[in-house]
């Protein structure tokens, strides 16, 4: 389950300072070394994300709170996207591919 936490935000350009976020922010998963590249997916309630250094894709169910291995070995996969059709193009590193995974 998720877990609120409280959040801070320091404004660094005043531009900005209008943006106040969220008072609290959600813990979705524990366990990873770093995460990052989130995409929504919202027919199918779920949000994938990337643990770049343990070489897989994440996936968290918004109606049950559990996540687990959507894709391992991911190609060390960072920054995904939507497209609309559907699939997943994740950006792998070092070679850069566009694979696309199904949603």
């Amino acid at each position: 389950m998720s877990e609120p936490i409280r959040s801070r935000f320091e404004v660094l350009d005043e531009r900005f300072a209008f943006f106040h976020g969220d008072a609290w922010l959600e813990r979705l998963h524990t366990g990873c070394r770093w995460t990052e590249g989130p995409a929504w997916f919202p027919a199918g309630r779920y949000l994938v994300f990337s643990d770049i250094p343990n070489d897989r894709i994440l996936r968290w169910d918004e109606t049950t709170g559990a996540v687990g291995v959507f894709r391992q070995p991911s190609g060390y996969a960072n920054g995904h996207t939507v497209d609309r059709r559907g699939p997943l193009p994740p950006l792998q590193a070092p070679k850069e591919d566009l694979p696309c995974l199904p949603a």
